[in-house]
C-alpha cells in the first residue's frame, strides 16, 4: 500500500494569493463604499423631499398662500434657528464640484436664513410673499416661484460641496419642484449640474438615482442618463 501525503501550499503560493486577494479588494472596496454612500444620500435626499413636498401640502391646507416659512419648518424638527445670517449654523467654505467657492454658506443678496435639524442637516432658506410671488424659472409649476429651500444632507460633515451633499428645490404655488428638472430654464441641469455651476442636480439624482454627472459630462434628460 502506498502513502500519499496530501500536498499543501507552499509559503510561496500562500503569499502570491494573499497579495492577489489584497490587490482585488483595493479595487472593489472603494468603489463598494462610494457606492453606498451615494445611497444613503439618495435616500436622505428623497425623504427630504417628501417632507418638504408634505409642508408645501400643510401650507396651502392652512391658507397660507405666501408660504411663509415658519409654518414649512413645522414639518421639520428644529434645533437652531440662525436667522438672516449663516453665522452659527453653517460655514463658508462651501464649493461647488470643479473645487471654486460657493455662496451657499454665505449671507447673500437674498438675505437667507439657515436652520439646524435635530438629525444634524441644514436647511437654507428664503421665501417671497405672495405679491412677488412670480419668479420664472421654467414651464409647468415653474412659472411662479415662491422661494427657495435648501438642504446640506451631511451638516457640517464634509465634502460640503453642491451636487454632493447639498441640494436645491424651489417652492412653487403648485408644489416644490427640484432644481434641474427637464421644465427648468432658469438653471438647467445641462448647464447648472457641473464643475462651473452646481445648483441643479437635485432632479437628477432623485429621479436618476446617481451621481454620474462628477464622473462624465454627456449626460442629459434627452440622452445619456448613466456614464455607462
Amino acid at each position: 500500500m502506498i502513502n500519499r501525503t496530501p500536498k499543501a501550499f507552499t509559503l510561496a503560493e500562500t503569499l502570491i494569493t494573499l497579495a492577489i486577494i489584497g490587490i482585488v479588494a483595493a479595487m472593489t472596496i472603494p468603489s463598494l463604499v462610494q457606492k453606498y454612500q451615494e445611497k444613503v444620500l439618495i435616500t436622505k435626499l428623497k425623504k427630504f423631499y417628501a417632507e418638504l413636498s408634505y409642508a408645501h401640502n400643510m401650507s396651502i391646507a392652512n391658507e397660507n398662500t405666501d408660504f411663509n416659512s415658519d409654518d414649512i419648518l413645522k414639518v421639520f424638527k428644529v434645533h437652531k434657528i440662525c436667522e438672516n445670517t449663516y453665522s452659527g449654523c453653517a460655514d463658508n467654505n462651501y464649493t461647488i464640484l470643479g473645487g471654486y467657492k460657493a455662496n451657499w454658506g454665505k449671507t447673500d443678496g437674498f438675505t437667507p436664513n439657515y436652520v439646524i435639524l435635530e438629525n444634524g442637516m441644514i436647511i437654507r432658506y428664503f421665501t417671497f410673499s405672495s405679491t412677488v410671488c412670480q419668479t420664472d424659472a421654467g414651464s409647468g409649476a415653474l412659472k411662479n416661484v415662491c422661494g427657495e429651500f435648501s438642504i446640506d444632507l451631511n451638516g457640517s460633515q464634509p465634502p460640503n460641496t453642491l451636487g454632493k451633499d447639498v441640494f436645491y428645490f424651489y417652492i412653487t404655488q403648485k408644489g416644490v419642484v427640484p432644481f434641474g428638472t427637464k421644465d427648468e430654464t432658469r438653471y438647467p441641469f445641462e448647464t447648472a449640474c457641473n464643475k462651473n455651476s452646481s445648483t441643479s442636480c437635485a432632479a437628477w439624482v432623485l429621479e436618476n438615482e446617481n451621481f454620474d454627472y462628477t464622473k462624465c459630462d454627456d449626460l442629459s434628460w434627452d440622452g445619456k442618463r448613466s456614464c455607462n
